[in-house]
């Protein structure tokens, strides 16, 4: 495949990821377990194990070739990334959409990077890989400083003077809380990848010589995603009976709501897929380069998103100003990463 369709595809895969979760600002008569567990339904539990039975034959036979130790463990890495992706959805509707992109792709990108490190091969910290990396954890906070300054500027803004102050700062410092939260465990995913190459090679097996890599790595995707789905079914039954909102999947007005739910989770497994397939078109150079790319364009996508639908509006220059330079960096600490990856 030529280069630059595959650069677009990544971009496009930014673009997917960036946007799946616009349609919450449409679902406004249903509340956050609503709206979540349907998505995790079809993002995370349907749509990737039909697309796992289509294109891969004897998907039970590939489960049942590969260790149980190693599917059991790429399903409970799933499962902690899952609760990363509850408290990434939580932080959607706390902070919006381009600050909470902005700090969770960035966070995601570097403890992703760096946790595997230190658990894998702390040593390599101390080679010019490592230093990278730990140059990314630097810029990284460094920007999450300017975000969150620009973000409680935004929240003040938006309260004004109506006595919701206190109110709005708790919800903000809730946000950053999850924020960090989401990012530890969303790097968990990584360790699926690891402990699901058993998975990846029986598939390989069954597919033949020569078979694209990206579809045996569906298999591992569809077990570490069910974990995830079991993150989000948890929590949304405990809010479905804690809060008593079992009854909105009934109200009136809402049957669009099943919809928009559901082109939530197939845009989220879409932009995996398209990530998947740009990576393996460019080599070696997927993992580093292209996942610089999806991550860079959903951050840049979900301001867009941030900036459509008035999250900014009324901030003063000065704190766009600090948001923009917290996403560049962001995005700088990303490139950093996948610099200090290809040098390991």
């Amino acid at each position: 495949m030529k280069t630059l369709p595959v650069i677009l595809l990544a971009v496009f895969s930014g673009l997917l990821n960036g946007s799946y979760a616009v349609p919450i600002k449409l679902t406004k008569k249903w509340e956050w377990e609503n709206i979540w567990l349907w998505y995790a339904l079809t993002g995370l539990l349907l749509t990737p194990w039909i697309f796992v039975l289509l294109m891969v034959p004897d998907v039970g036979k590939i489960i049942g070739e590969a260790p149980a130790g190693a599917t059991l463990m790429t399903f409970l890495c799933g499962l902690g990334w899952g609760i990363g992706s509850v408290a990434f959805g939580l932080v959607l509707h706390l902070i919006g959409f381009s600050l909470g992109y902005t700090l969770m792709m960035g966070l995601i990108a570097v403890v992703g990077a760096l946790v595997p490190l230190l658990v894998k091969n702390p040593a390599a910290l101390v080679t010019k890989g490592g230093m990278f990396i730990l140059l990314a954890v630097a810029v990284t906070v460094i920007g999450i400083i300017l975000c969150g300054a620009a973000g409680k500027a935004r929240e003040k803004s938006s309260s004004g003077n109506n006595g919701e102050d206190s109110k709005t700062r708790s919800k903000f410092t809730r946000g950053l809380i999850l924020s960090f939260i989401s990012g530890f465990f969303s790097s968990m995913l990584n360790f699926s990848f690891e402990f699901g190459t058993p998975l990846k090679d029986a598939a390989m097996n069954r597919l033949g010589t020569g078979a694209n890599v990206f579809y045996a790595s569906s298999v591992i995707w569809a077990v570490a995603l069910s974990g995830g789905f079991l993150a989000f079914l948890a929590y949304s039954v405990y809010l479905l009976v804690k809060n008593k909102t079992m009854s909105n999947f009934r109200k009136e007005g809402t049957r669009s709501y099943f919809f928009w739910a559901l082109l939530m989770g197939i845009v989220f497994y879409s932009s995996l897929l398209c990530y998947g397939l740009a990576a393996s078109a460019l080599g070696s150079a997927g993992t580093t380069t292209g996942w610089l790319i999806f991550t860079a364009g959903a951050i840049i996508f979900a301001n867009i998103w941030g900036i459509i639908t008035s999250e900014w509006r009324g901030v003063p220059a000065r704190e766009m100003r600090k948001m923009i330079i917290g996403s560049v960096l962001l995005i700088s600490a990303v490139l950093l990463v996948s610099i200090g990856n290809r040098l390991l």
